[in-house]
């Protein structure tokens, strides 16, 4: 393998591409292959490692705010590389420059998150054990229309500190089917190859035919159509596009496109001035209300991903995005480093806005960018979209879509209070979705304070006085004092100033965080869900920016420490005063089946904005020019 990786690497150009003009650009396809071929040259690679991750190694912040054009741009890779036959785990560096591995770095006894491979496995080792081929004739099922899920065995099953690489299968209906296989669990040795235990509740025998789910394209069509609409740009778009830098009117703004957090905003500028260096999703929770799913809480950026192999999808024009979209590709690879392109990764594109503002008979009529980008995980579809305001406000929406997780009842089972009937032997479990975003804001530079706003009622303070309505503010000085939740009852709100810069009414130039629909854990406080997911515990946390500090829930966190991620961080205790600060949002979502999901749901938006807040002098938009009237 090592002298076919050598001549492999040989064939490649020594020689950097031309277009790598600014370090925060990612890497080509080309780069990423030479990376590969670097990793599979080294003598500590062996026949054994896989490739978990692989991509751009994403150079420290004070580097990219010192690099000014002209000078030598740093081309690194940085891999997860995983030694089956030794469960060891090693973070690569690569120096694409130098063309050769900077830091081969052991971290065992972490292991990354869930491959490809785990499931196949995991599946062919149960199809062969005694004890969950009677548990599926016990429920009168016929094994080849089943297939098990795998799933971090921590929490499930008495965690094994012994090196091997455990999961838990959950036991469900193999596509086209869906729904998971009540009370059929089993902790398999991937190692060893063995299956360890099989944990066999009662469940209802399920011998009617169960969660069919037909194919969209077979769905008759019901209605009138709509009539045909068309968006025109006689003059073209206003959007300017070189490598991954975005122009967009007022905006400037940097893509990235990850394996772990997808879509990756950097470098955000509005008229020239700093707004945020790095926003991102950081991680996601789905934790199940069924008491027989009490185990089940998919962390969706920590197992799988949601811009590799795992999970990413091409956006599709006409129903992800307009025709007229621009489109951005990205870098996928397979656990042997194998690499492919993924045209239409992201998408970028201007649409309506509606009203930017009117008085009278005056105003104007508002346009939208929006950046926009799907991750398939398993059964549901995520969408997130960064949408630019022209008046300044930077706005998240999340879009959930897809599939719902059942489980097969049987042909008399109505439901309970833990779930929804949505279609004859289909349940839908009461469940939530939490998200967690990085929001590196540098407000008029990376010097910034973090301040709480709480409303107030107040009572007339003397006879004859009105009531008033007061604004309180609180400056956070550490991070245990930047833990907090929201408080509609005060109408909370956060925002990060300047400790640098005001504008013309002397006032700290700043952004806010308004949120939008949120919710709070229902899972118990002291649960393994709640240890190893604590970012869930608040919606709102500030720490000091650190390069590697990205994940809310740790960076390993299939096989790794409970409790890492922000619980951990913040217990430090850091200083946030005058700081280089990072706001870390959650934003939960209570998910109600009904049976107008069933069997695809209709996208639900939820998501937050991040608004300017005395960063202008007033109103920027008062005096925009109408489309075609460059006049000011």
């Amino acid at each position: 393998m090592r002298a076919m990786s050598l001549l492999l690497l040989a064939l490649l150009p020594a020689a950097l591409p031309a277009q790598a003009t600014h370090p925060l650009e990612p890497l080509s396809l080309e780069e990423t292959a030479r990376a590969a071929a670097i990793i599979k040259a080294d003598s500590r690679f062996t026949p054994d490692s896989r490739f978990a991750t692989l991509g751009f190694d994403e150079p420290p912040k004070r580097d990219v705010l010192a690099w000014r054009p002209g000078l030598p741009v740093r081309r690194a890779a940085r891999a997860a590389i995983f030694d089956w036959k030794t469960t060891r785990t090693a973070e690569v560096v690569v120096d694409l420059g130098a063309g050769r591995v900077e830091r081969w770095t052991p971290i065992g006894p972490h292991q990354p998150w869930l491959m490809k491979g785990d499931m196949p496995l995991a599946d062919s080792l149960l199809r062969h054990d005694q004890r969950w081929l009677a548990a599926v004739a016990r429920r009168k099922l016929d094994p080849k229309d089943l297939l098990g899920f795998a799933v971090p065995a921590d929490g499930y099953f008495p965690f094994r500190a012994d090196g091997s690489r455990y999961v838990a299968p959950i036991t469900i209906f193999a596509p086209p089917r869906n729904g998971q296989v009540t009370g059929l669990t089993a902790l398999v040795d991937l190692t060893r190859r063995r299956v360890l235990q099989v944990v066999d509740r009662a469940g209802p025998s399920l011998s009617h035919p169960v969660i069919e789910v037909d194919s969209v394209r077979k769905l008759p069509l019901a209605g009138e159509p709509p009539k045909p609409m068309e968006v025109r740009f006689p003059e073209g778009t206003s959007i300017r596009i070189a490598g991954h830098e975005v122009a967009w009117l007022d905006w400037t703004f940097r893509i990235g496109i990850e394996e772990r957090s997808g879509l990756i905003l950097r470098q955000v500028t509005f008229r020239g001035r700093p707004v945020a260096y790095r926003a991102a999703p950081s991680e996601m929770a789905v934790p199940y209300g069924d008491p027989g799913w009490r185990l089940w809480m998919p962390l969706d950026i920590g197992w799988v991903g949601l811009g590799g192999d795992y999970s990413k999808t091409s956006l599709a024009s006409g129903f992800d995005v307009p025709e007229y979209a621009t489109f951005f590709e990205s870098v996928i690879h397979d656990e042997d480093g194998n690499l492919r392109a993924m045209p239409r990764a992201a998408a970028v594109y201007e649409r309506d806005g509606g009203v930017l503002w009117r008085h009278g008979d005056e105003g104007r009529r508002a346009r939208d960018l929006v950046l926009t980008f799907f991750a398939k995980v398993d059964n549901y579809d995520y969408g997130f979209s960064w949408i630019f305001h022209q008046d300044g406000t930077l706005e998240m929406e999340v879009q959930l879509t897809g599939q719902m997780g059942t489980r097969a009842v049987a042909a008399a089972d109505r439901g309970d209070h833990y779930g929804t009937l949505v279609s004859p032997g289909v349940v839908a479990p009461n469940h939530q979705h939490f998200f967690n975003f990085q929001l590196d804001l540098d407000v008029d530079g990376p010097a910034n304070r973090v301040i709480e706003m709480n409303v107030q009622g107040e009572a007339a303070r003397r006879p004859g006085q009105a009531a008033g309505l007061a604004m309180h503010e609180t400056m956070f000085r550490t991070e245990r004092e930047a833990v907090r939740s929201l408080n509609l009852a005060s109408h909370r709100m956060w925002k990060v100033v300047s400790a640098t810069r005001t504008n013309s009414l002397g006032q700290p130039t700043a952004y806010g965080l308004m949120p939008g629909e949120n919710s709070t854990p229902m899972v118990p406080a002291g649960s393994f869900i709640r240890r190893q997911v604590g970012f869930i515990n608040a919606h709102v946390w500030v720490t000091p920016q650190r390069d590697d500090e990205r994940y809310a829930a740790g960076t390993y966190a299939f096989i790794g420490d409970r409790g890492d991620g922000l619980p951990r961080w913040t217990a430090a205790n850091r200083s946030l005063v005058d700081r280089d600060v990072v706001l870390w949002y959650t934003m939960g979502i209570t998910h109600l089946p009904r049976p107008e999901d069933w069997p695809l749901m209709p996208v639900h938006r939820a998501g937050f904005k991040l608004v300017p807040l005395g960063f202008s002098d007033a109103n920027p938009v008062l005096r925009i020019p109408v489309p075609g009237n460059r006049a000011p």
